[in-house]
């Protein structure tokens, strides 16, 4: 095992408790990095009220909560990295990775990696971002993906994201999202069940609109027969009592799953925008629920044999009925996909591969990025499309911040 190394993680918005794609990475990889590997972890969070301090107290990590309107002062930042020194500074926001992330590591001496979730131009679009927002996200790729030490993508499928920043394969390495074993430890699949999930944030356009194919082109087919759908996810009040009817039922976001998981015939995600890797497909297989999706939700898993894949949503109900009629199979395909992510996609594994990502760049000359500041410092700082969405459908609103007049708390 090579010597131990420090990475600082720089998160905006929400944290801990995860609820989202986004957050559970942060969350499981940090939590896996510093119980399995020789990595120690420093996470700072801009404190916007999203997130349970007292949680974060229970974890491993050490966590800076920053005052919001810090969260993107350099020369405040940079009093953080001094005090810490660790190797590796590390981003998943494009706009924070080049704003903050270039000019930090060229004042410290850090590595930098940006962690690329999605392809940020194809997500912005799905966010239904303006033409001026878009152009901002290519622009930012296209100008400053060079500086960037190392790009971590979550998906394979991403495959624009090289082209995208112009940078050599060489730059880019995929290291895909994990499960938890203890979330499921026993498969929920029951052959003889006609319950039916559909997890997700509907506040994400996609999502939501996955949702509204199931209600309207898969629920009207099988309510009748006894099949009951269950929501499970952060949803919009007005959109919660909109769409819930009989066997069609919202229960909104939950801190563990496997209560509702239990005792259910498949799940579904039938995402048809959007990149990067579907979590809510890890969670299904490890829970050993056969999983229903389409081209577009299938994009960046590892083995799609496991998957049932269909565009046409108006087949989703056959395939519901099969499943429900080839018992023997079915269960075949439960087992596999759920011994599949077990053994390939736990958190211990990925954190394993993240660590030997942090190794390779150690290795390596840092690239040079002080001819970017001057392009830098021309920029009109811009939130994220993410952000923005979050903000304008009020997700956490009334949500008060931590901090008044402190600058930060060092949480463990």
């Amino acid at each position: 095992m090579n010597k131990k190394k420090k990475v600082m993680i720089f998160v905006d918005g929400e944290f801990i408790p995860s609820y989202s794609g986004a957050t559970n990475r942060f969350h499981y990889l940090s939590d896996a990095l510093q119980r399995y590997t020789n990595t120690e972890v420093v996470v700072v969070v801009s404190d916007r009220g999203w997130t349970d301090t007292k949680l974060i107290r229970k974890e491993r990590f050490r966590t800076y909560l920053v005052r919001s309107d810090l969260f993107k002062n350099i020369d405040f930042l940079f009093h953080l990295v001094n005090r810490e020194q660790p190797q590796i500074l590390q981003f998943a926001n494009l706009e924070l990775a080049v704003q903050l992330g270039i000019p930090l590591s060229v004042m410290g001496g850090q590595h930098l990696v940006y962690e690329a979730h999605y392809d940020d131009l194809e997500f912005a679009k799905s966010l239904g971002a303006p033409k001026k927002q878009l152009d901002s996200v290519r622009g930012l790729m296209h100008h400053f993906g060079i500086y960037f030490d190392k790009i971590i993508s979550l998906s394979k499928d991403d495959h624009l994201v090289k082209s995208r920043f112009g940078v050599s394969a060489s730059r880019i390495a995929i290291v895909p999202s994990g499960i938890r074993l203890d979330d499921f430890p026993h498969s929920c699949f029951k052959a003889t069940s006609k319950k039916i999930i559909f997890l997700g944030n509907y506040y994400y356009a996609v999502n939501l609109a996955a949702l509204k194919l199931i209600r309207n082109s898969v629920y009207p087919k099988l309510s009748e027969k006894g099949y009951i759908f269950y929501i499970i996810g952060d949803i919009p009040s007005k959109i919660k009592k909109s769409l819930e009817k009989k066997n069609f039922v919202i229960v909104g976001k939950q801190s563990t799953l496997n209560t509702y998981f239990s005792n259910s015939l498949c799940a579904l995600s039938p995402v048809a925008a959007g990149s990067g890797m579907r979590i809510k497909i890890l969670d299904y297989l490890n829970a050993g629920l056969p999983v229903i999706t389409t081209s577009q939700g299938s994009r960046g898993f590892l083995n799609r044999n496991l998957l049932m894949i269909e565009d046409d949503i108006n087949k989703f109900s056959e395939i519901i009925e099969l499943i429900a009629r080839s018992t023997f199979t079915s269960r075949l395909l439960s087992e596999a996909g759920r011994r599949f992510v077990r053994k390939h996609m736990s958190w211990s594994v990925v954190a394993q591969s993240m660590s030997e990502e942090y190794d390779k760049i150690l290795h390596k000359r840092r690239v040079t990025k002080i001819n970017a500041l001057n392009r830098i410092s021309q920029l009109t700082a811009r939130d994220p499309a993410w952000l923005k969405e979050v903000i304008k459908k009020g997700r956490f609103q009334g949500a008060k911040p931590h901090l008044s007049k402190k600058s930060y708390i060092v949480l463990n």
